[in-house]
């Protein structure tokens, strides 16, 4: 809640408290999505002996293995995790990280293109490439969003 308006209206009163209401919408939604961008985000990463931090920037792409989840990072190194590749979406979903498959999540920042025709999304990492399946669904989605 912005602001109260008491009846009857005045066209005054009604045209600040909505510029009031998008001003503060506006604030919200640039708070919001500079967290989601900011650089240097670190999240935890449950491994099997312990937990590491991932900074988001050097991870590429998550990749489902069992209940276990294999983690690429653009320097080719890859880790894994405990935790199962629903968990690890639910963590990344609030950054620039995207599910294409039933397999697999993306740094978007990563996409380096997509094959409508071939159905194929391609990763850049450091010093290669690596292509993966995306469903049509997915590439809408991605599309209808403006991601893509």
């Amino acid at each position: 809640v912005f602001d109260f308006i008491v009846m009857p209206l005045e066209e005054d009163k009604l045209r600040n408290a909505i510029e009031k209401a998008v001003f503060h919408i506006n604030k919200y939604i640039h708070i919001k999505l500079s967290q989601k961008f900011k650089n240097n985000v670190k999240i935890r990463v449950n491994t099997t002996n312990g937990y590491r931090l991932v900074n988001l920037d050097s991870l590429s792409y998550c990749i489902a293995d069992g209940s276990y989840t294999k983690i690429c990072f653009s320097n080719g190194k890859t880790e894994f995790s405990s935790y199962y590749l629903g968990k690890i979406e639910k963590t990344l979903i609030d950054y620039h990280f995207v599910r294409i498959s039933r397999s697999v999540i993306v740094n978007l920042k990563k996409i380096k293109k997509i094959d409508r025709q071939k159905e194929i999304c391609v990763i850049e990492l450091d010093h290669d490439f690596h292509e993966f399946k995306i469903t049509k669904m997915n590439i809408r989605k991605l599309e209808a969003e403006h991601i893509l």
